[in-house]
């Protein structure tokens, strides 16, 4: 099942996620058959907090238009799927290299066909600005984010990643490719999500030399690209970086130009409209899927005019409207719940469990970032394959405590006889 996944996950980069669902599904339906219908019982609380979500959003959405309510269930049940399929590859830690292998090598790929993008627009001409580039090129892919997260983590954990894959020319290679994919992405979201994974992981799992070096490799990288970026003479993308707290916070608008220039925050804002306006119960329990956010005014958005939309950048406040407080909640205790993904046997503490655990916490808070800023969870760039990982980390660390519990059980029995 490691090439089928691989194929969904750039099918999901690079054409069409909802492809991409019907292959997890596909592959979900594989593994339930091979387990001749056994479902692990660890994979439960999750999946019920998913169904959760799901049943708020399909009761509070009765009478809404049938599909605005499938779209809404699409977004919310994506990521479960995701992480059923993560959960059920791993298999009790049988396939765990394999599986992270493969997002290194999808991450890589992707990063390849970003950068050969970037070098025919560079080499053509056409490269006059940065925000030129970006709206050519594209922001870059997530999975080269999730590609250098795996790679620091799993690096020095030994024998987890395949043979191939340990080879120093060819692992380092990887990841400096992934590495200045993300950086000429241009993306504030990428850099954030590698700027997490540097700072939870590195100086836990690395040693202090090595932790260094790569300190200086990113501090390099950081003075070449200010030093590119000085001597450019693109206004638009300096003011993107300086309207980034303001572009998330409450902001007075007063043109369409400015709803333009901070319209995460101004949908934000019609989303919190929306849900003051809501009853008691709305409130609590959400209006359901199918709701729209009244912006108030017509936009153009995309080539067309919207008076509505129907989903969010802030994937928090969209799961505030479609499923309320009790909605929102089960989202918050998801997201503790899998950073609290942990082995809690001390003798089971290996080097490849504390990869593990420090992989679960850096994508559990890139997931948490990320649906502040760009729907996150409920997005299928960042969603689906962020779940895939923690359902896979999820299922290591239940393997192994089940298989540290038996042998614990067989000592005594020894010892008893």
């Amino acid at each position: 099942m490691i090439v089928p996944l691989a194929i969904a996950l750039l099918v999901n980069e690079f054409w069409s996620p909802e492809l991409a669902t019907i292959l997890l599904l596909g592959i979900c339906a594989g593994e339930v058959a091979r387990r001749e219908g056994i479902i692990p019982l660890g994979i439960v609380p999750y999946v019920a907090i998913f169904c959760a979500l799901v049943a708020l959003g399909i009761i509070g959405g009765y009478g809404e238009p049938v599909h605005d309510v499938i779209r809404d269930c699409w977004y919310f049940t994506n990521p479960c799927i995701g992480f059923v399929v993560g959960y059920l590859l791993v298999r009790s830690g049988k396939r765990l290299g394999s599986v992270m292998s493969t997002f290194i090598i999808v991450g890589f790929v992707a990063a390849v066909v970003h950068l050969t993008r970037l070098i025919f627009v560079v080499v053509a001409g056409e490269a006059g600005s940065i925000i030129r580039v970006r709206d050519i090129v594209g922001p870059g892919y997530f999975a080269a984010a999730v590609a250098m997260a795996i790679w620091l983590a799993m690096g020095p954990a030994g024998n987890v990643l395949p043979k191939w894959l340990r080879n120093g020319v060819l692992n380092y290679s990887i990841a400096a490719i992934a590495l200045s994919s993300v950086v000429l992405s241009f993306s504030r979201t990428l850099w954030l999500c590698v700027a997490i994974a540097v700072v939870v992981i590195v100086p836990r799992t690395w040693s202090a030399r090595r932790s260094r070096l790569i300190a200086g490799i990113f501090a390099m990288v950081l003075v070449v690209f200010g030093l590119v970026w000085i001597n450019t003479t693109d206004t638009r993308f300096s003011e993107k970086i300086v309207d980034t707290v303001a572009e998330l916070g409450t902001v007075d608008f007063t043109t369409r130009s400015e709803i333009g220039r901070y319209w995460r925050a101004f949908e934000s804002i019609a989303a919190l409209q929306t849900y003051a306006a809501a009853d008691a119960t709305q409130q609590m329990f959400g209006y359901g899927f199918g709701k729209q956010i009244d912006l108030g005014i017509s936009m153009e958005l995309a080539g067309a005019t919207y008076d509505e939309i129907p989903i969010l950048h802030n994937g928090y406040l969209y799961a505030l409207v479609k499923t309320g407080v009790l909605g929102l909640l089960l989202v918050m205790t998801l997201l503790y719940m899998l950073y609290r993904t942990r082995v809690s046997l001390p003798a089971l503490r290996d080097v490849r469990a504390r990869s593990v655990e420090n992989l679960a916490q850096t994508i559990v808070l890139t997931t948490a970032a990320t649906t502040f800023v760009v729907g996150g969870i409920f997005s299928s760039e960042f969603g689906v394959p962020a779940m895939i990982v923690l359902g896979g980390c999820v299922s290591y660390v239940h393997g192994l405590m089940a298989n540290g519990r038996s042998e614990y059980a067989a000592r005594l029995d020894d010892r008893v006889s």
